[in-house]
């Protein structure tokens, strides 16, 4: 059936009940007044009956002992039984079980034990239960239980309504169980979640406390603005009234918080409309920024450190391309005696003496396609005013501007001695980027999951007492549990 259909039998069986009610009040008022015609009795009485007989719901009659003096027919399709079978105790046992049955009798007790009274007392008890029925398996039912009276207001019998709510029942149970799981989600999220109505907040969850410092009891009926640096005031109710005013603009947008203890903190907030309690406000999800913005600032400040390095580095520090140089640090110039422009997009075999051309382009082609290569080699360069110098290089692969390229470390050995010490020099250097760096790094296998290499930094961070020691452990390992999943997902993309 349809919800409108539903809706539709609903307010049909509505109305029976009503004009029931209606009939079954004319009745008592009939039966109580002998000086009524006998034929409008008769009538009422059929009207009575025709509609409890084609009623949907289940309509009862019985003694004050609970014995059925009528059962209306519907209770063969409610309860699965034959028509022949409708009046007998055992049909009186599956509509009545025994614990409605004695809920029924305290409750014809109480109402006996109450004081006559004017206005009368209320002599209606509506309980909800299950009924078990002949095929194993049970629906929700509605009891609407009246009691009647004589005019002495004596308890005569009972008249009952069973109807049947297995549906509404469901329903109401997959409400439940969805508001329990959006309830979990929402005391479980990462997120911070706020719901600000009439510039106050009405909702706030476990994480915009943790983000803010203030209890959840705390947060709630709290001014919106008090949550934000002043300086942002403007901006944060500025987009709350646009927002309730329906306009359309950006949803994320960072701002900064000011926590209990008076410390601002970088957000960023993805806020949308929604109805809260019949009327229009605002739901925010906010994200604290404050670990990324510092790690973002660590990277930066790395980034800028390498730099500086690079620079300043003792060795030429290339990057070739297509046998054409396409990055150069200050150190190439001093070497080459070339300017930055005349450098850039030059091919680098015109810079190296023509007795070891062969062997630097042979070791260049190898190591693009994967062959065997030194690791470090050395060979002799002219300058741009034509003088020798040797050079110590140290090449490695990498990605420039999304393809392949080698990074050449050269040192100049013109000068050395010692070439042992030239050429730790020449390996030194990014050695020492990748383990005195402030931030975390660590390379990870991309079959197995598992560490190969990681700086002193990583170490510390997660608790172990060396890098090596990080080597051959699992990288999701010393991640907290519920973000193994995540991580995974993104390493694997």
């Amino acid at each position: 059936m349809t919800k409108k259909g539903k809706r539709t039998a609903l307010l049909q069986r509505t109305e029976q009940i009503a004009e029931l009610q209606r009939e079954n009040e004319e009745l008592k008022a009939r039966l109580a007044a002998p000086e009524k015609a006998d034929e409008k009795l008769r009538q009422s009485e059929e009207r009575y009956r025709l509609l409890a007989d084609n009623a949907s719901d289940v309509i009862w009659v019985a003694d004050i002992d609970l014995n059925m003096t009528y059962v209306s027919p519907s209770a063969a399709r409610m309860l699965g039984c034959s028509m022949n079978e409708v009046m007998t105790p055992a049909v009186s046992d599956l509509l009545l079980p025994e614990p409605v049955r004695l809920r029924i009798k305290d409750f014809c007790e109480q109402v006996a034990a109450e004081p006559r009274r004017p206005s009368r007392s209320v002599r209606e008890l509506t309980l909800e239960t299950r009924l078990p029925l002949r095929d194993g398996s049970t629906i929700w039912v509605e009891q609407r239980i009246d009691l009647i009276r004589d005019d002495a207001d004596r308890l005569t019998g009972i008249m009952g309504i069973t109807r049947e709510i297995t549906d509404r029942r469901e329903a109401e149970e997959e409400l439940r169980a969805s508001e329990a799981r959006n309830r979990l989600l929402i005391e479980n999220a990462n997120q911070g979640i706020v719901v600000v109505q009439g510039e106050v907040v009405k909702f706030a969850n476990p994480k915009l406390a943790e983000i803010s410092g203030y209890a959840i009891k705390e947060l709630i009926s709290k001014p919106l603005l008090d949550l934000f640096h002043p300086d942002d005031w403007q901006t944060v109710l500025g987009y709350y009234v646009r927002r309730i005013k329906g306009e359309q603009f950006t949803q994320v947008y960072p701002i900064r918080l000011l926590d209990k203890a008076g410390k601002t903190k970088w957000v960023e907030m993805n806020a949308v409309m929604l109805n809260w309690e019949g009327n229009p406000a605002v739901l925010a999800l906010v994200t604290d920024l404050t670990g990324r913005r510092n790690a973002e600032a660590a990277l930066q400040a790395s980034e800028e450190r390498n730099r500086l390095l690079i620079d300043n580095a003792a060795e030429v520090v290339t990057v070739l391309q297509d046998g054409l140089i396409k990055f150069i640090n200050r150190k190439s110039i001093d070497f080459s005696g070339y300017s930055p422009e005349e450098l850039i997009s030059k091919p680098f075999i015109e810079l190296i003496h023509p007795d070891d051309r062969q062997m630097v382009a042979d070791n260049y082609v190898k190591r693009l396609s994967g062959g065997e290569v030194p690791g470090v080699y050395e060979f002799r360069v002219l300058d741009k005013n034509g003088l020798t110098k040797w050079a110590a290089a140290s090449v490695a692969l990498l990605t420039w501007e999304g393809r392949p390229a080698s990074l050449g470390l050269l040192s100049d050995i013109t000068e050395r001695k010692k070439a042992e010490e030239a050429l730790q020099d020449s390996e030194a250097i990014y050695r020492r980027l990748f383990e005195n760096t402030q931030t975390a790094m660590e390379v990870v296998s991309g079959e197995t999951g598992l560490v190969v290499l990681a700086n002193e930094t990583t170490a510390r961070m997660f608790g172990f007492d060396s890098a090596d020691d990080l080597v051959g452990v699992d990288s999701l390992e010393y991640l907290l549990p519920e973000d193994r999943d995540r991580v995974a997902t993104e390493m694997a993309q």
